[in-house]
């Protein structure tokens, strides 16, 4: 599932639904925005702060047990996203019988989506390459990757 959960309002009950259909030893991959990056963490506050001090109302965010939920309004409808907690993930996952195989970084930022120039908006791809190629470490990074598999049935 790329892109997908972090859009989906009842995400707990999507999870249920993919562990009851996934074969014991199969696997499941996620890629999820990271609740604790240092984007959700420190960008998107400066952001917020300063929609605020130019008169425009940020997303509204709530959070929920298993991160925040944050509802972008179009003109006629809405987008949910959700910057997942990782380890409530893996807590309500393991719950499920799903076990965390492997967690990696994919891309460290999305800031490029707010630069103006293709030159900034290249360096900032650029980044994203060298993080995941040489870096790696899911924690401080925007998207995760998620590896679990789903525990054998007790013979």
């Amino acid at each position: 599932m790329w892109g997908v959960l972090m859009h989906i309002p009842e995400c707990e009950r999507a999870l249920s639904e993919i562990a009851r259909v996934l074969k014991p030893g199969g696997k499941f991959v996620l890629a999820e925005n990271n609740a604790r990056s240092l984007e959700v963490v420190f960008l998107e506050r400066l952001v917020n702060v300063a929609k605020r001090a130019l008169g425009r109302v940020p997303h509204q965010r709530r959070r929920v047990p298993l991160g925040i939920e944050e509802w972008q309004v179009a003109e006629s409808d809405g987008l949910m996203v959700r910057k997942t907690d990782m380890p409530a993930l893996v807590r309500h996952c393991s719950g499920l019988g799903l076990e965390l195989e492997r967690r990696f970084a994919g891309q460290f930022t999305e800031a490029y989506v707010r630069v103006p120039t293709r030159l900034a908006k290249r360096a900032i791809h650029a980044f994203n390459r060298f993080y995941f190629a040489r870096i790696g470490r899911p924690g401080p990074a925007l998207s995760n990757l998620l590896v679990f598999r789903k525990r054998a049935a007790p013979s």
